[in-house]
């Protein structure tokens, strides 16, 4: 049996309302991980959480030798956590109750 051959590409829009686009994306044709990441545009920061996501879990991937799906779910966390840390060290983000 052939193994399965692609290739992928990416596009977002901004959008009627908005006009900047805060969405990241990030492709690994090669262990099959599409990621999208919506920056919740209108929120503050929300191109930085999106990069910064984008930025974790690419690193997160790209170090991993193990099972993939695994691998998907330590990234998401790793980058919730520094998300989460970054905004609560902000002035805003101070203000924020503890989940």
């Amino acid at each position: 049996m052939a193994g399965v051959n692609w290739r992928s590409a990416a596009a977002s829009d901004a959008g009627a309302v908005r006009s900047d686009n805060q969405d990241r994306h990030y492709i690994d044709d090669e262990r099959g991980v599409f990621l999208v990441v919506d920056g919740l545009g209108g929120h503050a920061a929300g191109e930085k959480a999106a990069e910064t996501a984008v930025a974790i879990i690419r690193a997160e991937l790209e170090s991993c030798d193990g099972d993939v799906r695994e691998g998907i779910r330590n990234a998401i966390a790793a980058a919730n956590t520094v998300i989460w840390n970054s905004l609560r060290t902000t002035k805003r983000g101070a203000a924020w109750p503890a989940c």
